[in-house]
């Protein structure tokens, strides 16, 4: 292996199509849309029936077929409405998933071309655009532009059944990422033991660090940095013992803790917070623990945002 001469933009040499993509790769955080209003999915306009509308916009495509194919730019210049979802389950829910997808003919595909898509889930008992559960896997060199539910039995989607998942590229400044978590209905905690939080809201989640389904408990980073992470825990009245709470990082080590005894029979928010170097793959967690003498309810907030790279000494 060795550099490559073409990669530089130089005035003499012709540049494939591939550096060029390959640049764009280094240059922007990642695959997604320009801002955040870009290719939208949203309601039909002229009113609600089987199809969704896709909004005006711009997006980069980050091409799969080979290592490093780069990012693929995409421009759509008007409202498209998209047809084609498979009929509903007379009884069961369903997950589809509503992508754009890149093909490069000079890396295997049938043509050069964009287009917008429909990835049919399985419909499945109780799914839901939270849960997610019977929703199929993103095809590669496919941008995941939105979740829609499709209703047992339902004739029309609609506002409520559509969950945009765009992510914004140039508006994520310096490959930054912030996720903000809570556990919204209250969780168990038994006495004595100390328990991971797991998290059923996605108040902000941009980046896609958190696996509602495979691994509630934690936020996963993409990207080494330097990462700034708060967390709290509300818990129930009780004046017995005392409260803590943990930030656990892979699992081992204390990220950060905080601990108060009880005076009052209030409910009481215990709070951690800390300043972490991560790899890519490391994984955040928040533990409650108590000691009242009967489990108690809590609720939880937890955020994470990488704020830089990890200095490196001269």
């Amino acid at each position: 292996m060795a550099l490559s001469v073409t990669s530089a933009i130089f005035q003499q040499v012709n540049t494939p199509a591939l550096d060029i993509r390959r640049m764009l790769a280094g240059l922007i955080s990642g695959e997604g849309v320009v801002v955040a209003s870009d290719m939208a999915i949203a309601q039909r306009s002229a009113s609600a029936n089987f199809s969704v509308d896709i909004a005006a916009g711009r997006a980069f495509v980050e091409g799969d077929s080979i290592t490093r194919q780069g990012l693929y730019f995409a421009y759509n210049d008007g409202v498209v409405n998209l047809t084609g979802f498979t009929a509903a389950h007379a009884t069961l829910p369903r997950i589809d998933r509503v992508c754009l997808r890149l093909r490069d003919a000079f890396h295997g595909d049938a043509a050069n071309d964009f287009a917008f898509v429909i990835v049919p889930g399985t419909a499945t008992a109780g799914a839901t655009l939270a849960n997610k559960n019977g929703g199929p896997g993103v095809p590669g060199s496919h941008l995941l532009l939105a979740n829609v539910l499709i209703p047992a039995a339902a004739t029309n989607i609609t506002t409520a059944n559509i969950d945009n998942l765009v992510r914004p590229v140039l508006e994520i400044v310096s490959n930054q990422a912030f996720v903000r978590l809570r556990r919204a209905a209250v969780q168990a905690l038994a006495n004595g033991a100390t328990t991971l939080i797991i998290w059923d809201t996605e108040d902000g989640d941009a980046s896609g660090l958190h696996d509602p389904v495979s691994n509630p408990s934690r936020i996963t980073v993409t990207r080494p940095g330097l990462y700034v992470v708060t967390t709290q825990v509300l818990f129930d009245p009780n004046t017995t013992g005392q409260r803590s709470v943990t930030i656990f990082h892979n699992a081992g080590g204390s990220g950060g803790n905080s601990a108060m005894a009880l005076t009052t029979g209030n409910g009481h928010t215990v709070g951690a917070s800390s300043i972490l170097a991560m790899a890519a793959g490391d994984f955040i967690e928040t533990a409650g623990y108590q000691n009242s003498g009967v489990a108690l309810n809590a609720t939880g907030l937890l955020t994470v945002a990488r704020v830089g790279a990890i200095p490196v000494a001269p």
